[in-house]
């Protein structure tokens, strides 16, 4: 049993490589998100653009080839076959372990109308769904701060911080040795929204050309919500 949960941990590390890829057409029934309810519990994947998914929250570049989704990680090319059951899609690892997803909504991209039908709620507007998430985000995940701002104006900026510290002591218990480390990084750019006031998706331009996709639902919490699992609540407004 180990060593199948173990096989299968592979297969999905694999799956969430990032690598450079020869891009072919994409498919179209596969263009919106799908979700996995399992024992490894709730996986989202939603098929943004013809060549990028978010798994999991995590974007891939990736290219189809006949009957498989085809990923490049580190010079290892591996192929995910896939087929449709009905609204299920089903894909199929190297090791034949399968994974069920349903499928949860239609296209959510860039380029998608700025209103999108919603469940039971009508038409949610994109502009009034920014305006109502647009703030200072902040929290903390471990010993990381994590920062965005969703400013008006489709202005974006975000920030971390990790840090840690420590010491050590003598055979009597005096202090001999202290010692710490931190890392920052940030980021500028633009960004627009995608989704109702449940969940959805942000999709970022940084300034230096890079792009991400941030996945953001509620978590029970009044004035906090979970970005791309990491819980952020509202710190203030982005002027």
């Amino acid at each position: 049993m180990g060593s199948i949960i173990k096989t299968i941990s592979l297969s999905l590390l694999l799956f969430l490589g990032i690598g450079s890829l020869t891009f072919g057409a994409g498919d179209p029934a596969l263009t919106g998100t799908w979700q996995y309810r399992g024992s490894e519990g709730i996986i989202n994947l939603v098929f943004q653009s013809d060549n990028v998914l978010v798994f999991d929250g995590e974007p891939i570049q990736y290219s189809l080839v006949q009957g498989a989704i085809r990923i490049q990680d580190d010079g290892e090319i591996v192929d995910y076959p896939y087929s449709f059951q009905g609204q299920t899609l089903v894909i199929t690892f190297p090791d034949g372990y399968q994974m069920p997803f349903a499928r949860v909504s239609g296209e959510i991209s860039p380029s998608s109308p700025s209103v999108q039908s919603v469940p039971g709620q009508g038409s949610v507007d994109s502009n009034e769904l920014a305006r109502q998430i647009a703030g200072i985000w902040w929290g903390y995940t471990g010993s990381t701060e994590r920062k965005i701002g969703l400013c008006p104006g489709g202005i974006y900026h975000d920030y971390t911080e990790s840090s840690y510290s420590g010491g050590s002591s003598d055979s009597l218990g005096n202090p001999s040795m202290s010692w710490g480390a931190a890392g920052q990084s940030g980021g500028a750019g633009t960004w627009r929204i995608q989704g109702d006031y449940q969940q959805g998706l942000i999709f970022v331009q940084y300034n230096n050309g890079n792009q991400t996709t941030i996945q953001y639902q509620q978590c029970g919490e009044t004035g906090c919500l979970l970005f791309n699992g990491n819980k952020l609540c509202r710190a203030g407004r982005c002027e």
